[in-house]
């Protein structure tokens, strides 16, 4: 538990290059996140997967959005027409949030933040069942992960991180859960944030043609997305 082992996830998608100044679209004034697609429905939820053991979606359990809007385009897909030689957007809708109405935890260091601590974190609850807390030594890691996560300005106490973990084991085991939240979810919520703004790090965006981890608002809050007009 003491050993946070790197682990880098993207999601295994290809999409063409795309530049949206190129149809007179300037949308990314102001402090918007862009996503491609529908809002109806949030990503990773346990029961989507079955609650089968994932490292997917693993920022959050919510509504995944882009810092760029031309990276959002690119999600959404472009096609280019053998006739015109043109490039014409597909018909998925997309939206901008207003992030300056959540409180999200920007983390200083995106990839330690996920990488080092999102990551390694779920790979060992991946392990675990609900009776393992009593062990004294599992929960000597708790106690470090807990403190990891203050370290990003996260203010929970041990026994608070423990009882979510404790939660979150028990929805797994019994694949069944009310909130229906992945880990991080739960632990942030609990803290007070609405989600993880990772805009502009590494993290963001289409990175070598393959879609990044991106930011995650964990519930929409009313009036405070809209449609880009495209």
């Amino acid at each position: 538990m003491k050993k946070f082992i790197r682990e880098k996830l993207r999601e295994d998608l290809k999409y063409y290059h795309f530049d949206g100044d190129k149809l007179g679209i300037n949308e990314n004034d102001g402090d918007y996140g862009y996503h491609a697609g529908d809002l109806s429905y949030k990503s990773g939820l346990l029961s989507q997967n079955a609650f089968i053991k994932t490292l997917k979606s693993q920022l959050g359990t919510g509504y995944y959005f882009f810092g760029d809007l031309n990276d959002a385009l690119e999600l959404a897909g472009v096609k280019k027409s053998a006739a015109s030689k043109l490039k014409k957007l597909e018909k998925t809708k997309i939206y901008k949030a207003d992030f300056s109405k959540y409180k999200l935890l920007k983390p200083s260091n995106a990839s330690e933040f996920y990488d080092n601590l999102v990551i390694p974190m779920v790979r060992a609850l991946n392990q675990l069942e609900p009776d393992d807390l009593n062990d004294p030594e599992i929960i000597e890691g708790m106690a470090d992960l807990a403190d990891y996560y203050r370290s990003f300005g996260v203010n929970i106490s041990d026994d608070e991180f423990i009882n979510i973990v404790y939660g979150y084991l028990v929805d797994m085991e019994n694949k069944s859960s009310q909130s229906d939240e992945v880990i991080n979810t739960r632990i942030l919520k609990s803290a007070g944030f609405e989600g993880v703004d990772l805009r502009n790090t590494e993290k963001d965006g289409i990175i070598n043609g393959r879609a990044g981890v991106g930011s995650v608002l964990f519930d929409i809050k009313p009036g405070t997305v809209e449609l880009v007009e495209l």
